[in-house]
């Protein structure tokens, strides 16, 4: 209605914030899945991520776990545990939901190392610190992304 439409123009953030048509239709489509019942975790990737059960996440730790495979325990422990992850800061400040994650250990490499070496390689891969182990959380990681994520990790073991 023009009566919104105008308080919403003379806002100060109208002119930082300027939606294009483009906007308006993506966030139009996304919101029609939301009204059609049970649709929203099956189609819009951050619900997936959201709805999943620790189990699947847990097999996905274990599948990424046997992929990386013979890496010499010298140099590099992986061990698949049990967290919880944050939606966001913004959206979902405090909301945290129950993970698995595939922890990476080194005797030689701080978890700030592991964690830039990984960013920086060939195909950069993100993760987070906890309790001084660099953690990939399987919440934010895709069936179809485990090899190469594995290669990226196989690739970190084998630097001095």
């Amino acid at each position: 209605k023009e009566k919104y439409i105008g308080q919403l123009a003379s806002n100060p953030l109208a002119r930082a914030l300027r939606v294009d048509k483009f906007t308006v239709a993506a966030l139009e489509a996304t919101l029609q899945i939301y009204l059609e019942e049970g649709e929203a975790p099956l189609r819009i990737p951050t619900m997936q991520m959201l709805s999943e059960k620790v189990e699947e996440l847990e097999r996905r730790a274990r599948a990424l776990m046997g992929m990386i495979g013979g890496v010499p325990k010298d140099k590099l422990r992986l061990q698949v545990i049990r967290d919880v992850s944050q939606a966001g800061g913004g959206s979902l400040p405090s909301v945290e939901y129950p993970t698995a994650a595939v922890a990476l250990i080194s005797p030689s490499l701080k978890p700030e190392q592991i964690e830039e070496r990984l960013r920086m390689g060939k195909t950069p891969v993100l993760g987070r610190i906890s309790q001084d182990r660099f953690l990939l959380d399987m919440r934010t990681v895709r069936e179809e992304e485990l090899a190469e994520i594995a290669s990226a990790v196989a690739l970190l073991s084998a630097v001095p």
